[in-house]
């Protein structure tokens, strides 16, 4: 019989939700990625900072699911991950980028230079040139890095590389990324709230945090509206969404009044995403956004997909761990869920 070695493999990714873990462990093969082992494993205090129990039950919980060895990369919680763009002195004019990088991150989020690791990347060339570079910093403050690592490595758990969920995002999605020159949306629809990033010219332009289109507020406005407990509430967007195949045993009146609820909340996410969108396309011209990506919990929402689709220019896809990557038969049935795609990217940081 013929394997994969355990050397073959990658890290595994780590994707902390606050209501579930999610990981994967790829190889890498001739004809692209393959998924070697994923799963998603819901949190035993939700919302709280993990701790080394909690992970050293994440330990066995996947060992048991068929990962192997114990390095693994985490992403940067997004509420935690210091964002600017920053104009820095031309490349060539001989000043210290990273120290005056360093500097302007601290100054625009009130912290001291020396209290966090940071990292940046060159923006696309924008339509007016510029005599200046043009980048994206992103950082990470110490006190919340030592905490997520302290809990791994007492756990026994090699923590290789802090990521940031957009680029693990972009690299899971390289797929079906827009073709150039188009941009793409990514949108991570998450619990407490929804996040944007747009990849234009191969690389993370834009970040944005949308904290009202997460699946909490939608839920509690479901419930409130129907008197429904949250467990109904969360099987009946699953399986019901916006109205379509298999909902058609339950009231038609019932099906649309719940459909208003999801136009609601997701036509106040589509009104949010004009502002960058139009931003994006005055900034870097060519294409502007042609694709929108959706990943995350609500992103496989029955009739989501079509629905945003008909009220932004873009097309939209839904993206499942199927769409980017190969998967064995015996992991398709977990593979589905969308929620696992920024694992896969995690794991293919290396």
């Amino acid at each position: 019989m013929t394997g994969v070695s355990a050397s073959a493999r990658t890290p595994i990714g780590i994707d902390l939700g606050d209501r579930v873990t999610k990981a994967a462990q790829l190889t890498r093969t001739r004809k692209g990625w393959r998924i070697e082992a994923l799963c998603a494993i819901p949190r035993s205090t939700p919302g709280a900072h993990i701790d080394h129990e909690e992970v050293q039950n994440l330990r066995s919980i996947l060992h048991r699911q068929g990962f192997t060895d114990n390095q693994v990369v985490l992403a940067v919680p997004s509420e935690k991950l210091l964002t600017g763009i920053l104009e820095l002195p031309a490349r060539g004019s001989g000043a210290s980028l990273d120290q005056i990088a360093r500097m302007e991150l601290a100054r625009m989020h009130k912290l001291a230079p020396n209290s966090f690791e940071m990292s940046y990347w060159d923006l696309p060339s924008p339509t007016h040139a510029r005599n200046s570079a043009q980048v994206m910093a992103v950082g990470c403050s110490h006190d919340e890095a030592n905490q997520l690592l302290d809990a791994f490595e007492a756990a026994g758990m090699d923590v290789k590389a802090f990521d940031v969920r957009s680029w693990a995002a972009a690299r899971a999605c390289e797929p079906v990324l827009a073709p150039e020159p188009g941009s793409t949306a990514i949108l991570d629809l998450g619990w407490n709230g929804a996040y944007l990033s747009v990849i234009c010219h191969g690389v993370v332009a834009y970040e944005r945090s949308l904290p009202e289109a997460g699946a909490a507020p939608l839920l509690q406005s479901t419930c409130e509206k129907f008197q429904l407990d949250l467990e109904t509430a969360e099987r009946v967007l699953e399986t019901i969404g916006f109205g379509s195949e298999g909902s058609e045993h339950l009231d038609e009146h019932y099906r649309e009044q719940f459909a208003k609820v999801l136009g609601r909340h997701f036509g106040a996410m589509a009104e949010e995403l004009q502002a960058p969108f139009s931003y994006i396309a005055n900034q870097y011209a060519q294409g502007g956004v042609t694709r929108v990506l959706l990943v995350g919990g609500t992103a496989a929402i029955p009739g989501l997909s079509e629905f945003l689709g008909s009220v932004l220019a873009p097309e939209v896809i839904s993206v499942n761990p199927t769409v980017v990557a190969q998967c064995p038969r015996s992991i398709l049935p977990k593979a589905s869920n969308a929620s696992l795609t920024l694992a896969v990217g995690l794991a293919q940081y290396f």
